[in-house]
């Protein structure tokens, strides 16, 4: 099997195909193990906008294993010519940074903050989810701003109100409370 990889023009793929596939392993390994990446060199740019750097670590990673397996594969699974294998395998090589480049923005649109001002709770509409007691006491509701969930400690503008009953948040309190009544 080695003779395959590191013989004649298969050198061309399968060196920077087992350099890529190699240090992504360690580099997955180190992350998982050690929790925290192993390279500071990706870290250079987190500005609005800059969701995946074209020159970091990561990319040359996933270009050199797109490259290096899509050419080996073009040059002894079908038999292309080196000029072929090495345009499928830059072809191979690009697709990998667009798939790097959809999975780093879709981390980042994750990785978003997800706080809400509690203030923007006011006069909105929800659902109790815990009991809110009369008088003293406090239950929970949620509430939908934008298309985001947010719960809040909640009391009373009346009496006793019951799970599953839509309310209104009337005020927003001091001690990040809010002041709910059933919506009629």
């Amino acid at each position: 099997m080695l003779d395959t990889l590191l013989t004649g023009d298969a050198l061309w793929f399968s060196v920077p195909a087992l350099v890529g596939t190699l240090v992504f392993v360690v580099r997955v390994l180190a992350m998982f193990f050690g929790g925290g990446d192993v390279d500071v060199s990706d870290a250079t740019s987190h500005s609005a906008g800059h969701q995946f750097e074209i020159f970091s670590v990561h990319s040359a990673l996933a270009f050199a294993m797109g490259f290096g397996w899509g050419g080996l594969g073009a040059l002894k699974g079908s038999g292309a010519s080196l000029p072929v294998s090495m345009l499928v395998g830059v072809g191979c090589g690009v697709a990998m940074l667009a798939l790097l480049g959809y999975v780093m923005a879709s981390m980042q649109r994750l990785a978003q903050s997800g706080n809400l001002d509690i203030e923007s709770l006011e006069g909105r509409q929800g659902e109790v989810t815990a009991t809110v007691p009369a008088g003293s006491g406090r239950g929970e509701v949620k509430v939908l701003v934008g298309q985001r969930e947010r719960r809040a400690w909640a009391v009373s503008a009346s009496g006793q109100i019951a799970v599953r009953t839509r309310i209104r948040v009337v005020k927003v309190n001091q001690d990040n409370t809010v002041t709910v009544a059933p919506v009629d």
